[in-house]
């Protein structure tokens, strides 16, 4: 019977690669790499020396590498062969692109590529400055939005004023309220992502449901906008030949106040977000633990707050303290991804370590 289905095992055994890359690793992590012998070399590099069975484990292991992000700088096979004891050294040591299978030799080589090109700077740190510049773009739009806007349009108590500001200003009320809204939104999906990406080797499950709550206080924030779409359909959609002046203004701060409990709300849910990430940042060890004390603080904030807003009648704006701790941890994060981004020795332990 023919043995073409099952070739024989090589009668030598394992082959002995050894593998260059840049960066270190303690030699705890020899028995992630199936106990590799590590040495870390005088200029800095890593040689990973171990034995490779086939093909399929070569790939698997330098796919290890490459989610590790460390470049990966040679990969050489030495032979093993009791036989071969005479040999020289050079021939005992032979790159890949002299001894490896033709086939092999093209994925290794793709490998490698694939494998410089991706660096601590080009990846995580990348998308934690992403993060952070989302979060700038969100605040300038915000705060254009939520208070820019209101205290040059609205006048608390006096629907007649407010309704004529509108009318005067129907582009500062469209392209700052509702194009700012919407510039914010936008951010807010991307950057629910961005952050699920960068906290899932913490824990998976909580940043992904982190991100799920900053998502549902997006949509709801997107629904809430119709109520501005509303006043500007009273003031400018031929209504006052249906309602008289005081109905028509009355209308107005209807859903006026409409949209500022939508808002509030909506901040009910992003306390979710706020208390996991506060957690999640603590417990990550590449970012600092006062950033996640900052933001559970800042997550009572949010929850006595928007409960107080919603639930009681004599409790109507955010006491100053408050709104200081809000604002501390929602500038000092971001300020922090920008400049710093993570720490890339504890990132790398965690996500081994989440693996």
């Amino acid at each position: 019977m023919s043995n073409k289905c099952n070739p024989k095992p090589n009668p030598e055994g394992p082959l002995i690669y050894q593998i260059r890359i840049k960066g270190h690793l303690d030699h705890q992590w020899a028995d992630w790499f199936e106990n590799a012998t590590i040495t870390q070399e005088d200029n800095g590099d890593m040689l990973l020396t171990l034995p490779v069975v086939d093909q399929a484990a070569l790939h698997g292991l330098l796919k290890k590498i490459r989610d590790l992000g460390m470049p990966l700088l040679s990969v050489n096979r030495i032979v093993s062969n009791p036989k071969s004891k005479n040999r020289s050294k050079k021939e005992k040591q032979m790159t890949v692109e002299k001894s490896l299978h033709p086939s092999e030799k093209s994925v290794s080589a793709n490998r490698v590529s694939k494998l410089e090109g991706v660096s601590e700077t080009n990846s995580i740190q990348k998308t934690a400055r992403f993060a952070g510049i989302l979060y700038l773009i969100i605040t300038v739009a915000a705060t254009i939005a939520h208070f820019y806007v209101p205290s040059n349009i609205i006048v608390p108590g006096d629907g007649a004023a407010t309704a004529n500001n509108i009318i005067n200003n129907e582009t500062l009320f469209r392209v700052g309220g509702i194009g700012g809204e919407l510039i914010v939104l936008l951010s807010e999906i991307i950057l629910s992502v961005v952050l699920y990406v960068i906290l899932k080797p913490v824990n998976k499950t909580l940043s992904l449901l982190a991100a799920v709550s900053r998502l549902a206080m997006t949509t709801i924030h997107g629904l809430n906008l119709i109520n501005y779409f509303f006043v500007l359909l009273l003031l400018g959609g031929g209504y006052s030949a249906v309602f008289a002046t005081d109905q028509l203004n009355a209308l107005v701060t209807l859903f006026l106040d409409a949209h500022s409990y939508g808002f509030t709300i909506g901040i009910a849910f992003l306390t979710i977000h706020v208390f996991i990430l506060g957690y999640l940042i603590f417990k990550s060890g590449y970012f600092p633990r006062i950033l996640g004390i900052l933001f559970i603080a800042a997550g009572f904030g949010y929850l006595v707050d928007s409960f107080a807003l919603l639930l009681s009648t004599t409790y109507e704006t955010t006491p100053g303290f408050i709104a200081a701790v809000i604002a501390i941890s929602e500038i000092a994060f971001p300020l922090w991804l920008l400049i710093k981004g993570v720490n890339l020795e504890g990132w790398k332990k965690r996500t081994l370590a989440s693996d």
